[in-house]
């Protein structure tokens, strides 16, 4: 899939992964998709 995001998206995204965050926090629509696809329970605040 391809949703245009940037490597610092990726970096977030990846981190929350690897801490096994229970939930992502974003302003950036972008990184909201990302997080969602990554299977992240995310939110837009």
């Amino acid at each position: 899939m391809q949703l245009g995001v940037r490597a610092l998206d990726l970096l977030h995204v990846a981190a929350a992964i690897t801490i096994r965050a229970t939930r992502f926090l974003t302003c950036d629509g972008r990184q909201l998709a990302l997080a969602k696809a990554a299977g992240l329970r995310a939110e837009k605040i």
